[in-house]
């Protein structure tokens, strides 16, 4: 009793600094603990990267940075929002030129729409 009391004591002497770096090392044995499988679909899940054209060095920070468990956590409704966030990013892509071919066809079928319209009007 008196021994777990003066462990107790121990670590609450830990310095901010000391606790920072406990902390850091509690974290890699999480990230160690990862089965293959949940490495797997940390993968998956950091694939945005990939559609943002990080580069390397970017990838990295931005990997270091982010709770591995937080991004485990995302519930299937969470990776459905997110995988139709990227296909909103996907039509927001189109080139210029494709903007442009669509602007024509939309004109393209107003002009057959007044012709329509006309030969109705004249009968």
């Amino acid at each position: 009793m008196l021994k777990d009391s003066l462990k107790q004591l121990d670590v609450l002497k830990l310095s901010l600094e000391e606790e920072l770096v406990l902390k850091d090392s509690l974290n890699e044995l999480d990230v160690l603990k990862l089965s293959l499988k949940d490495e797997l679909v940390l993968k998956d899940s950091l694939k945005l990267l990939d559609v943002l054209k990080l580069s390397l060095k970017e990838e990295l920070v931005l990997k270091d940075s982010l709770k591995l468990l937080d991004v485990l956590k995302l519930s299937l409704n969470e990776e459905l929002v997110l995988k139709d966030s990227l296909n909103e990013l996907d039509v927001l892509k189109l080139s210029l030129k494709e903007e442009l071919v669509l602007k024509d066809s939309l004109k393209e079928l107003d002009v057959l729409k007044l012709s329509i319209k006309e030969e109705l009007d004249l009968h």
